[in-house]
């Protein structure tokens, strides 16, 4: 997240979401553009107090723990919870009735390509709002809070770039609400809220293969690659200069070879350009030749008066 927790309010703002306050910010009040698991980010949820209903920003571990696992290290990959997965799966069990939003302004994805090159990508909004992302949140054992992000199978115009992609929840409508609603949990109810992005509203470019390690940072991360380079090249382009011609009879060949270029033919191309060359390098040699073969006759036709004329 790029903004500092005294900039989300005003983000938030633009969707017509209010925020009751905002806990354990601390340190965290930094901007980043690369986030990956195990990063505090901010997470939106609702919570009773005094009988009301409350809407908190929380800063959270990227990651949950397993409410049966030991303290060790684990394993297990938790930052991301399968739809599929989660009625059965005892990972998610205690957290069905914590939910939450994770707010973010895009994120990255790898597509891999058929030379097993991986090539980053970043998705985000058009008019570059913030999207919330449907997710569940754990308490420790400690105190401490974590989450994890919800995914199920991407759309259509997403399916060149992965399989999956983040469930999205659009604010102001009755599945964002609903999921953040504090009734009795029943995954039948809740799942029906959680659905394919369908909707035509996002973006996605090619970004630097940095992202892929969270030590780096910066706003260059989440800008598009190779664009300058494209614009140079179109300049170059514009600005190449025009070769003069010899004579009108060359000029009118070379507007056939660049006809014949476009369409894809270039196998006649080089050898008609290499034979006009040759005629004009070789026409000077030519005319030389055919002064020089005239000076035998003129000298005889002398040779002959000078013999009459003597006689």
């Amino acid at each position: 997240m790029s903004f500092a927790p005294g900039e989300l309010p005003a983000q938030f703002a633009q969707h017509n979401l209010n925020i009751d306050r905002i806990e354990d910010a601390g340190s965290w009040s930094s901007k980043r553009y690369n986030v990956g698991p195990q990063c505090i980010e901010p997470v939106y949820f609702f919570n009773v107090e005094h009988e009301n209903t409350t809407p908190l920003l929380r800063y959270m571990k990227w990651g949950v723990t397993p409410k049966w696992a030991s303290q060790k290290p684990q394993r297990l990959s938790t930052f991301n919870a399968r739809y599929e997965n989660i009625e059965r799966s005892k990972i998610w069990s205690h957290c069905l009735d914590h939910r939450c939003v994770i707010p973010i302004e895009g994120y990255f994805e790898w597509k891999t390509d058929s030379s097993k090159n991986k090539q980053p990508w970043f998705i985000r909004r058009k008019d570059q709002k913030l999207m919330f992302l449907a997710g569940l949140y754990s308490i420790t054992s400690d105190g401490k809070y974590e989450y994890t992000i919800i995914t199920r199978e991407a759309p259509k115009q997403l399916e060149w770039l992965h399989s999956r992609m983040p469930v999205v929840l659009e604010p102001g409508t009755c599945d964002f609400d609903n999921w953040l609603g504090l009734e009795d949990p029943n995954w039948r109810k809740l799942s029906g809220l959680l659905k394919v992005h369908e909707k035509d509203d996002l973006e996605w470019y090619q970004v630097k293969k940095e992202v892929g390690n969270v030590k780096n940072d910066g706003e260059d991360l989440v800008k598009p690659i190779n664009q300058e380079s494209l614009q140079g090249f179109f300049k170059k382009e514009e600005t190449k200069p025009v070769r003069s011609e010899v004579n009108d009879s060359i000029k009118d060949e070379e507007e056939k070879n660049s006809l014949s270029q476009e369409t894809g033919t270039h196998s006649h191309q080089e050898p008609v350009i290499k034979k006009e060359e040759k005629d004009i390098k070789e026409s000077p040699t030519k005319r030389r030749k055919n002064s020089t073969s005239a000076t035998p006759s003129l000298r005889k036709k002398q040779h002959a008066i000078t013999d009459f004329l003597g006689k």
